[in-house]
């Protein structure tokens, strides 16, 4: 995992070099950078981050819906978990705001 609102897997059936440690962006949410001057910021980013870690754990297989390039040409998708919607759960828990595309407010 890179973040909140990024996760690394790798797509089974591709090939190494392009299914492999594959960064995939969340679609429709934004989470706090890690990297933010400002310390409750970050404090928000890692709790951000701690709550993917925590949905994915244990969890050998994620489901990647509506996959798509975003502006920077990563891979940016809808992630579900056991069915439930990362974003969603995200945004409900104040870690994340709805995101498409745009100014970023945190």
């Amino acid at each position: 995992m890179v973040d909140g609102d990024t996760i690394v897997v790798d797509i089974p059936g591709y090939p190494p070099l392009v299914g492999r440690g594959i960064a995939v962006r969340l679609a429709g949410c934004d989470t706090p950078e890690l990297r933010d001057q400002r310390p409750e910021i970050r404090r928000l980013a890692k709790q951000a981050r701690a709550l993917v870690r925590a949905a994915l754990a244990g969890r050998p297989r994620v489901e990647l819906r509506n996959i798509r390039r975003g502006k920077y040409f990563r891979l940016v998708a809808d992630i579900y978990v056991d069915g439930c919607d990362l974003a969603a759960l995200l945004i409900q828990s104040g870690l994340g705001k709805p995101y498409q595309g745009g100014a970023r407010s945190w």
